[in-house]
């Protein structure tokens, strides 16, 4: 999905949708529009400050979470609640995901609502 797209451990041996794409990877409106459909599968779980948040709280939050990401009681407890496939992405990179996938063009809006239009999908919010 994203240009750092890492296989999970416990399927390693299978490639990414970026890897078996290759060279025929899309681009312009049309993947920007399957990364917004997709992304938010890739997001999951995560863990953010309140917007406003000064920027050395936010330092010492993330310097925590890269320690707790290293206990051994921690990763052997995620594992037995999320399966061996678990990874975490640090800050930086948790939050480039989350505004890929929740950023979207008017043009990348517009082709996703014709697609789903096309296939019979649901265009808007439930009702």
């Amino acid at each position: 999905m994203t240009e750092d797209d890492e296989r999970r451990s416990d399927f390693s041996d299978v490639p990414t949708f970026d890897e078996v794409l290759g060279a025929k990877k899309p681009s312009g409106i049309s993947w920007q529009a399957y990364l917004v459909w997709e992304g938010p599968g890739a997001v999951d779980k995560f863990l953010v400050a309140p917007q406003g948040t000064p920027g050395d709280i936010v330092g010492m939050l993330r310097e925590a979470f890269v320690k707790m990401a290293q206990d051994p009681e921690f990763k052997d407890q995620a594992t037995k609640f999320f399966g061996a496939g678990w990874s975490i992405r640090p800050g930086e990179k948790a939050e480039a995901l989350i505004r890929e996938v929740t950023t979207v063009s008017p043009e990348a809006q517009s082709f996703l609502t014709k697609l789903r239009k096309k296939y019979g999908l649901p265009v808007g919010k439930p009702k």
